[in-house]
C-alpha cells in the first residue's frame, strides 16, 4: 500500500487514499492489531496469487474469521496476565480491528476523515478503508472493497463529479448509497 496520492480535477482537490494512514491502529512504524492482519493479509494474497481462494471465499474473509480466534486468545492471554499483575480488566483489541472487521469504528473513522480534510486541506476523499460504499455529501466517497462479489468503483468526470458505481446484469450501475454523517461544526 502506498501513501496518500493528491490530484486535481476540475478544480478540486482529491486526496486518493487506502485510508489507513489516519487510522492509528493501521499506520506508521509499530503496527498493532489491525495492521499486523493487514501485513498477513498480504503475505498470503501474494502467495496465493490471488486476493480470492480457488473456491471463490475473499482472503479477507478466512482471516477475519481468524482474527476473531486470535481475538479471543490475547483477550484470555491479556486478562490472565493484566489480572496477575494488577488485578484489572485488559483492553479489548477487538477496538484495533479495522472498521470492515469491526463496524463500530466506521462513525471514528469518518471523524478522523473529516479532521484529515481540514487539516490537510483537500475538497474529496476517495477512500476505500471501511469497505462501506458510498458517498457523504460531495467530500468523501468510498469505493467499497475490491474483493468480493460486488466490485464497486467511483467514477470521476473531468468537472470534478465524484460518483460510486457497483455492477448489475454486467451493467455499471450508480451507487447513491448515502453514508450518514454530520460532520461536526468548524
Amino acid at each position: 500500500m502506498q501513501g496518500p496520492l493528491d490530484r486535481t480535477i476540475g478544480g478540486k482537490k482529491f486526496r486518493f487514499m487506502h485510508g489507513h494512514e489516519i487510522d492509528e491502529f493501521n499506520r506508521g512504524d509499530s503496527p498493532s492489531w489491525g495492521r499486523m492482519l493487514t501485513i498477513f493479509a498480504g503475505i498470503f494474497e501474494e502467495k496465493n496469487g490471488s486476493p480470492m481462494l480457488p473456491d471463490g471465499q475473499p482472503v479477507e474473509e478466512v482471516l477475519e474469521g481468524f482474527g476473531e480466534y486470535l481475538l479471543r486468545f490475547w483477550n484470555w492471554l491479556a486478562n490472565k496476565l493484566k489480572k496477575s499483575v494488577t488485578g484489572g480488566a485488559s483492553p479489548s483489541p477487538k477496538g484495533e480491528l479495522t472498521p470492515a472487521q469491526n463496524p463500530d469504528r466506521v462513525d471514528e473513522m469518518l471523524l478522523k476523515y473529516w479532521a484529515d480534510k481540514l487539516a490537510m486541506g483537500y475538497d474529496v476523499a476517495v477512500v476505500g478503508h471501511t469497505h462501506q460504499p458510498g458517498c457523504i455529501g460531495g467530500w468523501y466517497f468510498n469505493s467499497g472493497g475490491w474483493v468480493g462479489m460486488t466490485n464497486d468503483f467511483i467514477r470521476i468526470d473531468p468537472n470534478g463529479t465524484a460518483q460510486v458505481f457497483g455492477w448489475a446484469n454486467g451493467e455499471a450501475v450508480p451507487n447513491n448509497s448515502v453514508i450518514p454523517f454530520t460532520p461536526p461544526k468548524e
